[in-house]
């Protein structure tokens, strides 16, 4: 990824993290996928900052832990067969934003499906998502 100097960083062509690495967000940092690129985990991503996937495609083999803000503008993020969630803060799919289950999605904090554009949460066969404690899932996918 590049860095624009401003605890930034953008994704500058497609990347996988390997099963063995772990990649930490710390808070007031920004991952910035766009440009129609792919990043896939198959390790750890600890994420207390942000992670801003703008018409791209987030693939999720390992486990994400987000205690941060993840934004999906437009783009697809999958949690595959084997990857787990755990959610603690907020996850917005909205414009368009696509989000696949097919595996595990650990909720106690929110995941909100709106903005407008037919934004979608699929729980396709073999995903789980708990909802538990103070977590919440708003789904109006057709709010402006």
């Amino acid at each position: 990824a590049t860095n624009d100097g401003e605890n930034t960083y953008t994704l500058n062509g497609n990347y996988t993290i390997t099963e063995c690495q772990i990649l930490n967000i710390p808070i007031g940092t920004a991952l910035l996928i766009t440009g129609g690129k792919t990043l896939t985990n198959s390790g750890t991503i600890n994420n207390n900052g942000s992670i801003n996937n703008y018409s791209s495609t987030f693939q999720n083999n390992g486990t994400i832990n987000n205690s941060g803000i993840i934004f999906n503008y437009g783009g697809t993020i999958n949690n595959n067969t084997g990857g787990t969630i755990n959610n603690s803060s907020y996850i917005y799919n909205q414009t368009s934003g696509i989000f696949n289950n097919s595996s595990t999605f650990n909720n106690s904090g929110y995941l909100y499906n709106t903005g407008g554009g037919g934004c979608t949460i699929n729980n396709n066969a073999g995903g789980f998502i708990y909802t538990y404690g103070s977590g919440a899932i708003f789904n109006n996918p057709t709010t402006p």
